[in-house]
């Protein structure tokens, strides 16, 4: 009789002890979000959405860049997509005076290089990539250019004829004789909007970056040393200069011989870290093509205190 008694006295006690630690458990799991009371059921996450280039650059700011936001679709309307063959541009017109600057340009190279000096390969032998290069340096956004290799400035001519207000920084190894010359001609054409710092951009750039944090850069290229690693730290480092906004364009990639098929893994990579996002590339043949996109930044990663402005 005893038994049944303490049985009858500890059995409600249970009862309301595991009730009690229940409710507690229930609103614990409330205050960390898993449970939601009023539909009783248990809270499971979301699938995340692929996030737009406006999505990933608006939440990357820490603080608004003038003139950084830009809507990438609209501004590579442009672009011939779906074709990975290099073609020409539909509706296009050249600058005002472009083939002037390029006759200048034509005329003082020759005098350089009399002598049999050999010229490397260059964008002006390519008029599909030279309009793409004319449409992008005419983006109302892009104001600083900033690229690796000059070799003899065909592609530096574009950036500065395509648009008064562009200031381009570039850096080469200067190991052709030519390649000064031919600065000093640019320079000449266009005063006070055109630096070259010569050497190894490996060590170049982030001195430069040290020197001149207030450069900031809308469109980079990545056309100097064609080695992988002389590649690949020129992509980390540019990156360091970029803007929020920003275009990237690799040069020779995607092209299935020569430079192109050495340097693919560099490109690759970077998609495939996901600090570059690619937009558009084709070729013109096995050994000539190029590629764009833009590098992607976390929020964490941005510099508070960039700014837009170049002095």
């Amino acid at each position: 009789m005893a038994r049944i008694r303490t049985t009858g006295i500890l059995l409600p006690l249970c009862l309301t002890l595991c009730f009690c630690i229940g409710v507690v458990l229930v609103l614990y799991l409330q205050t960390i979000g898993h449970i939601d009371l009023v539909t009783s059921t248990v809270s499971t996450p979301r699938a995340t959405q692929p996030r737009s280039f406006n999505d990933i650059q608006a939440s990357s700011r820490t603080s608004p860049i003038p003139n950084a936001a830009f809507d990438l679709q609209e501004a590579l309307s442009f672009l011939p997509y779906g074709n990975r063959q290099c073609t020409k541009l539909a509706d296009f017109a050249w600058p005002v005076r472009y083939q002037e600057a390029v006759e200048a340009h034509k005329e003082a190279l020759n005098k350089t290089l009399e002598g049999g000096v050999r010229l490397e390969g260059h964008s002006g032998q390519f008029q599909e990539q030279q309009m793409v290069y004319v449409k992008l340096a005419q983006l109302s956004f892009v104001q600083t250019i900033c690229e690796t290799g000059f070799n003899a400035g065909h592609s530096t001519l574009i950036w500065l004829a395509s648009k008064n207000s562009t200031k381009v920084f570039s850096f080469d190894l200067g190991n052709h004789e030519y390649a000064k010359k031919m600065a000093e001609h640019l320079q000449s054409k266009y005063p006070g909007r055109l630096t070259v710092t010569w050497g190894d951009s490996t060590k170049t750039l982030p001195e430069f970056r040290k020197g001149h944090p207030e450069v900031k850069c809308d469109l980079l290229i990545v056309d100097g040393g064609h080695t992988v690693p002389v590649a690949t730290a020129d992509f980390e480092n540019l990156r360091e200069m970029a803007n929020a906004g920003n275009i990237v364009v690799f040069d020779d990639y995607p092209t299935k011989e020569g430079n192109g098929k050495v340097l693919a893994p560099v490109w690759d990579t970077q998609v495939r870290s996901g600090t570059l996002a690619e937009q558009y590339a084709c070729e013109r043949n096995v050994w000539r093509g190029f590629a764009l996109g833009h590098f992607l930044f976390l929020k964490d990663s941005l510099n508070k205190s960039d700014k837009k402005t170049v002095q």
